[in-house]
C-alpha cells in the first residue's frame, strides 16, 4: 500500500490542533509525536498512524477532513529535542519504564510485533508480577516474542507479590489506566490500558490467559492434582486455594486454571515453522514433550516444598515451557 500520510520515519512533529481519532482518542495541541509507521487495519477499516507515543486510527469517511489536511494538525519540530512530561517518566531509551505499582524500574525486553519494522519495549516487574506493553502491542506479538516472554515468567523462585492498587497510572503520561475485561477459553481476565494508547498493563497470569495458554482442568486432571498437592495459588489474584474444600478461589471466586498443553504446542510449532531452521515436530509431539516437561517441573517443585506451601500452577507451567525450549 502506498503511504497515505507524507511523514518521515523517526521525525518529531508538534500537534498544532487537537486531534481526535475514530476511536475517540485525543491528542492535545503542543504534544510532540515521533513518527514510526503507517498501515491499514482491515478488521476495523481504519488507517493506522503509529507514533512512538501513541497510535491513531482514521476512518476514510468520518475522518476524511483530517486525512486530507493532516499538515494543518501536525508541524515538523525543528527545535532541539527537550524532555517532555512523558520522557521524564521514561521513554524506554534511557531510564526505562517505572512499574505502575511499586515505581521501581522494570526489566525491559525488546519484543517483535507483526506489523512494525522495529521491536517495541516490554517491561516486566517480578516483584509485582506485572508486564507493561508499549503502544498497546500485546495482541500483535510474534510467536518468538510470546515464547521469549514465557521464559522470563519461568525464571527464578517465586517471590511474595506486592499488593496491587485499585487504580494504576500510565508510566508514560501518568494518566489513570482504564480497566478492561475479556475472556479466553471461558476464563475471564482483566488488563489496564492507557486512553492515549501509550500501552497496556497485564499481570503475568492475565497475559498467559490472553494468549490462550491457560484453561480449566478436566475432572480427571483436577482429581489427579488433588491427590498430589494440598494448596495451589489462584491464577487471578494469587491467593491460596485449598483443593480439599474449594473448587474456586475463596478470595476472588475465579475457577482453578493451569497451562494448556495444546496452546503451548501450537505456539512452539508456529515458532519452528516461522524460523524454518529445522523440520518442526508435530503439534502432537510437542504436546507430549510439554506434558513430560510440566510433570518434571511439578514433581521437582513438590519434592522441594513443605506441606503448607501452595503451588503456582502457572509459574510451574512457564518453567516447563522454558525447559522445553532448551531442548
Amino acid at each position: 500500500m502506498n503511504s497515505l500520510f507524507d511523514l518521515t520515519a523517526g521525525a518529531t512533529y508538534i500537534v498544532t490542533q487537537g486531534i481526535t481519532d475514530y476511536a475517540n482518542h485525543s491528542v492535545s495541541p503542543g504534544t510532540r509525536l515521533t513518527y514510526v509507521t503507517q498501515g491499514f487495519d482491515s478488521a476495523t477499516g481504519c488507517f493506522l498512524l503509529v507514533f512512538k507515543e501513541c497510535k491513531l486510527r482514521f476512518q476514510e469517511e468520518e475522518n476524511k477532513h483530517l486525512i486530507g489536511n493532516l499538515q494543518d494538525y501536525l508541524s515538523p519540530d525543528h527545535a532541539p529535542s527537550s524532555p517532555s512530561v512523558a520522557s521524564n517518566i521514561g521513554d524506554g531509551s534511557g531510564d526505562g519504564i517505572d512499574c505502575p505499582n511499586c515505581r521501581t524500574k522494570m526489566t525491559t525486553h525488546a519484543a517483535e510485533v507483526f506489523y512494525l519494522p522495529n521491536p517495541v519495549e516490554v517491561g516486566t516487574c517480578g516483584t509485582c508480577n506485572l508486564m507493561w506493553f508499549d503502544q498497546t502491542k500485546c495482541i500483535s506479538l510474534t510467536p518468538r516474542s510470546v515464547l521469549e516472554l514465557f521464559q522470563v515468567l519461568g525464571k527464578g523462585e517465586p517471590k511474595t507479590q506486592t499488593p496491587l492498587p485499585s487504580i494504576f497510572r500510565c508510566p508514560r503520561c501518568t494518566d489513570p489506566l482504564t480497566d478492561n475485561r475479556d475472556q479466553q477459553h471461558g476464563i475471564p481476565f482483566t488488563y489496564w490500558r492507557c486512553h492515549a494508547d501509550h500501552g497496556e498493563l497485564f499481570s503475568f497470569s492475565q497475559f498467559l490467559i490472553e494468549k490462550k495458554f491457560v484453561r480449566h482442568p478436566s475432572p480427571e486432571e483436577l482429581a489427579k492434582l488433588r491427590a498430589t498437592v494440598r494448596q495451589i495459588a489462584c491464577a487471578n489474584c494469587g491467593g491460596p486455594i485449598d483443593l480439599a474444600t474449594d473448587t474456586v478461589c475463596p478470595h476472588c471466586e475465579s475457577a482453578i486454571a493451569f497451562i494448556d498443553p495444546n496452546g503451548v504446542a501450537k505456539a512452539v510449532h508456529d515458532l519452528t515453522l516461522q524460523e524454518a531452521r529445522t523440520v518442526p515436530a508435530t503439534e502432537a509431539e510437542t504436546h507430549a514433550a510439554f506434558i513430560r516437561a510440566q510433570n518434571d517441573a511439578f514433581a521437582d517443585k513438590v519434592r522441594h516444598s513443605n506441606d503448607d506451601e501452595f503451588h503456582d500452577l502457572l509459574a510451574i507451567g512457564a518453567a516447563a515451557v522454558k525447559a522445553l525450549l532448551r531442548r
